[in-house]
């Protein structure tokens, strides 16, 4: 059974090991084998092992220690207004598929979508349905082979990626493009002419490593808006922006 050290010990066979040397300055590491007792020196190195991993151990358990909840939770905020909830993600998957000749027809919990008339690329990528029939539901839990209306959906997911595809695709037809990179809204929510962009940024980063430098490209969208009185433009706010 292991005698326990304190750290007295450990000094003790430190000064041990120094005055028994003399005056050589060239030792680099403590080596308690040669001027203490075999059994000291086994007991000072497991200790001293013990307490190093314990280090490690609780700097990882801890280490969310340092972040703010306040800076956490506003970027938190921001991630979800960005990617947007099931209501964004029914407000499009409806009219991507009516856009596209779905016959929809409201439910208690969402709607469901006859896809007969839907064109057969669009069907390709689509889950596999019954009797031409996709099921939404609004919130978990859903049947078997039935959707959920969030962003991360299989079928939600396909028709974001058609139609995004479909938008920078000027060689289809305009029957199968139920969205264009440009276009023009008439609202009374906005009480001058506003041009808002969605901007698409590509960043390369180059990050040192210990034998060579990394470079990663990193990708990120944000919506600008501005308004014009002859050639002066007037940039909006990004809260403003967003809710154009």
């Amino acid at each position: 059974m292991p005698v326990p050290v304190d750290s007295t010990t450990v000094m003790k066979a430190i000064w041990e090991s120094l005055l028994l040397r003399g005056k050589q300055a060239d030792q680099l590491a403590f080596d308690f084998g040669e001027a203490t007792s075999p059994t000291l020196a086994d007991e000072v190195e497991v200790q001293w092992t013990n307490v190093a991993e314990r280090e490690k151990v609780s700097r990882s358990r801890f280490r969310q220690a340092g972040l703010h909840p306040d800076a956490v939770s506003a970027t938190l905020d921001k991630v979800r207004h960005a990617l947007g909830g099931p209501a964004d993600a029914e407000t499009f998957t409806r009219h991507a598929l009516a856009l596209m000749s779905a016959q929809l027809t409201d439910t208690t919990d969402g709607f469901t979508a006859r896809v007969e008339a839907v064109p057969p690329t669009v069907r390709d990528q689509l889950p596999p349905v019954r009797n031409h029939q996709l099921h939404f539901h609004r919130s978990f839990p859903a049947p078997a082979g039935h959707s959920v209306l969030t962003r991360t959906d299989p079928a939600v997911e396909a028709l974001s990626r058609y139609v995004l595809d479909a938008a920078l695709d000027t060689s289809l037809d305009a029957a199968l493009r139920p969205a264009r990179r440009a276009a023009v809204i008439r609202t009374a929510g906005v009480h001058k002419v506003t041009t808002l962009l969605v901007v698409r940024y590509r960043l390369e980063i180059t990050l040192p490593g210990s034998h060579a430098t990394l470079t990663q490209v990193a990708e990120d969208a944000q919506f600008l808006g501005f308004t014009a009185t002859g050639d002066h433009l007037t940039w909006l706010p990004p809260n403003r922006s967003t809710r154009c």
